[in-house]
Formats: C-alpha cells, sequence, structure tokens
C-alpha cells in the first residue's frame, strides 16, 4: 500500500507543479502560427487542475496523506520562452507521466476504485500526449 499511496502522491506532485500545469498560470512568447498548438496546451493545463483534485480527492478519502507541491524554480523562468520551444519538454514530461500513471495502477491492483479512476487518467495523459506530439514543429 505504501508504493500506492507514493505512486499517487507523485502524480499529485505532477499536477500541481508540472512545466503543464505552470502553463495554465503563465503565458509564453505565443507566434501566430502556434496559437492553435497554445489553445491545446491551455485545455490541458485545466485537466491537470482537475486531475489534481481527483487525486486528493482518492487519497483523502482513504484518509492518506495528499502531498501537493509548488513549481521549482526552474519552471518560473521559463515563461519567456517561445511555445515551440517549450514543447518538446511537455512532450517529454507526459511521457514520463504516462510511464507513472502505468506503475500507479500496476500498484492499484487490489484497489478497483482507484484502478478505474487512474485508468480513466491515463487515456487522458495518453491523447494529451498525442496532441502535444502532433503541436511540435519539426526541426528546420
Amino acid at each position: 500500500m505504501d508504493e500506492l499511496v507514493s505512486d499517487l502522491n507523485t502524480l499529485l506532485r505532477y499536477e500541481t507543479a508540472s512545466l503543464m500545469q505552470f502553463m495554465g498560470e503563465a503565458t509564453p512568447y505565443v507566434h501566430p502560427g502556434m496559437l492553435r498548438a497554445w489553445q491545446t496546451v491551455q485545455k490541458m493545463a485545466s485537466r491537470a487542475s482537475g486531475r489534481a483534485a481527483r487525486l486528493t480527492a482518492l487519497l483523502t478519502s482513504r484518509r492518506w496523506p495528499a502531498l501537493p507541491t509548488v513549481h521549482d524554480s526552474d519552471v518560473a523562468g521559463l515563461q519567456y520562452s517561445r511555445l515551440e520551444a517549450l514543447l518538446p519538454r511537455l512532450v517529454q514530461e507526459a511521457t514520463q507521466n504516462v510511464a507513472m500513471v502505468e506503475q500507479a495502477i500496476a500498484h492499484a491492483a487490489s484497489d478497483a476504485d482507484i484502478t478505474a479512476a487512474l485508468t480513466e487518467m491515463l487515456e487522458e495523459h495518453r491523447a494529451e500526449l498525442a496532441a502535444l506530439e502532433g503541436c511540435v514543429v519539426p526541426a528546420s
């Protein structure tokens, strides 16, 4: 059970302190040709807030500690970056998060409610990863 609590809190920290979450609070430079990508990122950042709330509810409903966190200082300066420069990092972050959710699902095998909630989140993250990959501007 300790592994599952740790996994859920790792996911909660991601949802509350990731670059994606930060993009919901700050605006990078967005070239007019990247407006559609920016709209996609904003929707994803909003969904991250919802997932954080769901993770917190899962943890607290079982009287487990919920340990959100704040943004790392290295993320704060990224608001001055161009969106197209941030997209590869967002893709990397999303790829890592898919793996973290898959690990949490493996540790939650005996808890059907948590497994169902995490499976739903996994599908959301996979869809977001595919959308982000579609936004990345190929290097010229």
